[in-house]
């Protein structure tokens, strides 16, 4: 699977804004791990469109939700946590504090493997 087709089924946008938007992020880490950690936020993502509340996602907030995962490493919860209690996350994920609240991420389990 192609790096394009991988960010079409985890749902990024189209256009190169859509795609810069997604990779951006990840820009703070060493050259040799962006790419790992991109592809594992996108497979990540795809995967969540799997699951069956997947319909209460929008695809900005299954992005969003992936890529905090893997940037913030095995404590993301707890730091997703902080950053809803300080209204400091970004806004898609500010929004799934407000719409699905802190009793559905303790019971979210990120997937893992390949999409």
């Amino acid at each position: 699977m192609t790096l394009g087709e991988l960010e079409r089924r985890a749902g990024v946008g189209p256009t190169i804004e859509d795609r810069a938007a997604f990779w951006r992020p990840f820009h703070d880490l060493p050259a040799t791990e962006v790419i790992d950690a991109g592809t594992t936020a996108l497979r990540q993502a795809a995967r969540l469109a799997e699951l069956p509340h997947a319909g209460t996602l929008t695809a900005s907030q299954r992005i969003a939700l992936a890529r905090f995962a893997v940037l913030r490493g095995p404590g993301w919860k707890d730091a997703l946590r902080a950053d809803w209690t300080e209204a400091r996350a970004e806004p898609a994920l500010h929004r799934l504090r407000n719409t699905h609240g802190p009793a559905w991420l303790a019971e979210l389990t990120m997937p893992e493997g390949a999409a």
